[in-house]
Order: C-alpha cells, then structure tokens, then sequence
C-alpha cells in the first residue's frame, strides 16, 4: 500500500487501523514525501529553499480541507506520527522516501525513526537536491533512483512473503537503514 504526499497520509493511516485490527494484512507501505503530522512549526516547513513545488501555505490548506479543526491534527488517525510505538509496533515494513528540498521532509524523517523505534523494518532514503514531486517528475535524475529503490523494495517483499525460509525473514527483518541528506 503507498502514496505521495497526501495520499502517503491515506495510505499509512490505513495501514494503521489494518495493523490494529489485524486485517488486512498489509506487507508493505511505500510512502513517498509523505504527511504524516499537522505540526507546520519544523524547520523544513521554513527553510526558503523547500518552498519551490510546494510551500508552507498550500500544506496549511491542505490541513484545513482535510481537518477543519485544528485541535484534531494531531489525532493519530489524521497524523500517524503522533501514533505510540505500541501501535505503531505492528505496522508493516515501510519504504519512505523524502527529498532534501520539502516543506514534508522533517516530518517524513521523523516518522521512519518513530517507526524504527517501534521495531518496524524501515528502509528510508533522503534524496539530494530534489524537491516535493520529483518522485513523479521522471526528468529529474532522483525519479530513477527514487523508482530504483520502490522497485528494489517490491522485490525483496515478493521473495519475503512467498520464498523466504524462517531464518531469511529473521535476517531480513533486522536490516534497517536510515540514509539521511
């Protein structure tokens, strides 16, 4: 299950409720730039080099669409990031990728740490020099790589999920990684 941006959102707080109702179960989440808090305070949010695609202000709209009431932005069932580790604890492996020039960025980097944290496996990429949207902008050299590593990820759940033997999965399951910008 995955997403961009605001469908990243959809996609992990689904995830979230099938983890803690235990079904359907999903393999793996594929987010991209995801949103995954309301918190528009963090630094990537203000910096003047990520509001090039995507700015602050159309985030702020967004929420307001999404979730009128201020006060409930940080629910965890609209920002996933404000999950506990026990429910976050049973979320499938997770692919998240950001770019260095994100108003999302910070809060994309902080949920693959709160989902490591938790014990989820996490394979997280911070692409440089790219900006919110280069995911789909297949001009731009990050797309490739950014495509590169959703595939390598599709693959190695396939071979998990219906060839691995147990003492592959536990091998597996111990590979986290956080590559940062």
């Amino acid at each position: 299950m995955g997403g961009q941006g605001t469908g990243a959102n959809l996609a992990t707080v689904v995830a979230l409720e099938a983890s803690s109702h235990g079904e359907p179960r999903i393999a793996l989440q594929l987010l991209i730039c995801p949103v995954t808090d309301g918190d528009l305070g963090r630094p990537s949010y203000h910096d003047a080099a990520n509001q090039v695609s995507l700015t602050r202000d159309a985030v702020a709209r967004e929420w307001a669409a999404y979730v009128p009431e201020v006060a409930q932005r940080n629910r965890p069932e609209v920002a996933p990031l404000q999950a506990s580790q026990a429910q976050m604890s049973s979320m499938p492996s997770t692919v998240i990728i950001t770019a260095e020039h994100d108003p999302l960025h910070d809060e994309g980097e902080l949920y693959a740490r709160a989902l490591l944290s938790a014990g989820v496996q996490v394979d997280y990429r911070c692409h440089p020099g790219q900006m919110h949207g280069f995911f789909t902008t297949l001009q731009l050299p990050g797309s490739e790589r950014g495509s590169q590593q959703v595939v390598k990820a599709i693959r190695a759940c396939l071979a998990y999920e219906f060839q691995a033997t147990p003492e592959l999965k536990m091998r597996q399951a111990a590979k986290n990684e956080i590559v940062g910008c």
